[in-house]
């Protein structure tokens, strides 16, 4: 289990898979969406994060789930179904680095910051 987590889900069996599988306990916090840095700076993110926010988590956790179709993809899925279709979790560490495509832009990207 990891300490300082948060799940991101809105599917009720994914996150009692979680717990059976011993990932997350009753105390984890559990969101529909997130928003904003603040929410994810230093936890472990256990769901979809967008790389922009995944950047200020400590990890993101990925559980593969195989679909039968397309059209199934986001649906809600039974206990019973995630307990066959989930993979083992994957985790994933972001880090970025700003591409500077001419002096230009850097000079631009240094002004805002707040370099000289």
């Amino acid at each position: 289990m990891y300490s300082n987590a948060i799940v991101i889900t809105r599917h009720a069996a994914l996150i009692q898979y979680l717990r059976e599988i011993g990932l997350i306990d009753d105390d984890t916090p559990v969101l529909p969406h997130i928003h904003s840095a603040e929410e994810v700076k230093g936890k472990t993110v256990i769901g979809p994060c967008p790389l922009h926010l995944a950047v200020h988590a400590r990890s993101v956790v990925h559980i593969p789930i195989r679909w039968e179709s397309r059209d199934e993809r986001g649906s809600e899925l039974t206990i019973e179904q995630v307990r066959e279709r989930a993979d083992e979790p994957l985790e994933f560490r972001v880090s970025a680095e700003r591409i500077y495509l001419d002096e230009r832009a850097e000079l631009v990207a240094m002004t805002r910051a707040g370099h000289e």
